[in-house]
């Protein structure tokens, strides 16, 4: 049955979208990734709404832009709005809570940590249709997408339980092939002139180290430009790290099984002073919140193991150079000497 509109004009719901995710985002690139189309596509809808509100919305500098007042007013109904019918969406969707559980988890994360240990999962839980996806961009929670999400950093994600897996920390690490190409390495100045394997894809993360910060917090003022490859996946930076390309700065819930192995090495026993941490976020209604609560407690029981083998390592650090010489500081130097982590 039609049900009639009465007097009420017809509003763009496009429009309307892509300006509520611009305007959320404070970026039209980040709407138009969010709503699979393009920054035109946004900048056409956003026009077209101007048009019809009859005064902008949004203030459009060089490289930004920010709500104008009218803009501000507009957004916070309309997001408000949103959130009303994603929940009237969930809640239809509660009647069929059955299905596989939908999980997307950063890429080097599931590449590195989860996936192998995901039969242990399926193995212990057969009634659990556990589905990863894999993605190196994990901005948006998205409804017909996932059901759940494992990612860095907390963000920030109204209506959504956002719960803490594990914790990392940053530290050198190199091939045992690598050191024995390229030592000794006395002291952390030496890396200065080696190889250094660089990860990109971590820039977007302020208080993640880059080489120089690193450093820089291990006493040594690097006052030249350091080379070494670059890459934008931290999977890449570390396969490359195990074929013995150079040195990198190593994740610690991502090398810690390898480090314990013996197929790297840690240099030293200075990690990074700020910790990070992965988190499970879900919606708080989710129709699945059984099936969540079982992976998330499986998940905390993956990272303890994870956790206390890190711990082994840093007690039970061996101090030795390549070639089983002994280790010597630079004379007058501030650095710490380097001893490579043996197992």
């Amino acid at each position: 049955m039609e049900i009639p509109r009465g007097n009420r004009e017809i509003v763009p719901l496009n429009a309307l979208r892509a300006f509520e995710a611009a305007g959320r985002r404070l970026s039209f690139v980040a709407a138009a990734e969010e709503l699979f189309v393009t920054p035109a596509a946004i900048s056409h809808h956003i026009k077209a709404l101007e048009i019809l509100v009859g005064t902008p919305l949004f203030i459009r500098h060089h490289r930004a832009i920010e709500l104008t007042d009218a803009g501000r007013d507009l957004l916070v109904p309309l997001t408000k709005g949103m959130r009303i019918i994603e929940d009237a969406t969930m809640g239809l969707r509660r009647a069929n809570a059955g299905g596989p559980l939908r999980v997307r988890v950063a890429a080097c994360l599931a590449s590195k940590w989860l996936l192998p240990r995901l039969e242990s999962f399926y193995k212990e839980y057969p009634q659990i249709d556990l589905q990863v996806t894999v993605s190196s961009q994990i901005y948006e929670f998205r409804y017909n997408e996932m059901d759940a999400m494992l990612r860095l950093r907390r963000g920030e994600f109204n209506g959504m339980s956002v719960e803490p897996v594990l914790s990392e920390y940053v530290t050198a690490v190199c091939s045992p092939e690598f050191l024995q190409r390229n030592g000794p390495i006395n002291d952390y100045s030496d890396l200065v002139d080696l190889p250094l394997l660089h990860d990109d894809n971590l820039k977007c993360i302020p208080t993640y180290p880059d080489w120089y910060s690193w450093l820089d917090a291990a006493g040594v003022h690097v006052d030249k430009e350091l080379t070494g490859h670059r890459f934008d996946s931290s999977s890449i930076v570390l396969d490359a790290t195990l074929e013995g390309k150079g040195v990198s700065l190593a994740r610690s819930a991502l090398v810690a099984e390898d480090l314990s192995a013996g197929r790297l090495v840690r240099l030293g026993d200075f990690d990074y002073p700020i910790k990070h941490d992965y988190f499970l976020i879900h919606p708080i209604s989710s129709p699945k919140v059984k099936q969540i609560k079982i992976f998330y407690e499986w998940l905390l029981k993956e990272a303890a193991k994870t956790e206390q083998c890190w711990s082994r390592l840093k007690a039970t650090d061996v101090g030795i150079s390549i070639r089983e010489m002994p280790i010597a500081s630079h004379e007058g130097s501030n650095s710490q000497a380097l001893a490579p982590t043996v197992v």
